[in-house]
């Protein structure tokens, strides 16, 4: 998934926590917040019935139009 890709980048590179998320003219508005969700954090479970904590992954994020 998405998330894995994000959390591996984020152990490849622990001391970066800026990405840019550049999105295509007709995308739903909607996709655009989803992906900043995903590139921001993830949320790994706790061990503890149904609970999870929220891990930070690349929390500095720059949004813009796609080339």
């Amino acid at each position: 998934t998405l998330s894995e890709v994000m959390v591996e980048l984020q152990r490849d590179y622990p001391d970066h926590d800026a990405a840019s998320v550049l999105m295509e003219k007709y995308i739903p508005y909607d996709y655009l917040i989803q992906g900043m969700d995903i590139v921001r954090s993830v949320e790994v479970p706790t061990g503890v019935a149904d609970e999870v904590e929220l891990y930070a992954l690349f929390t500095d994020i720059s949004v813009g139009d796609a080339p």
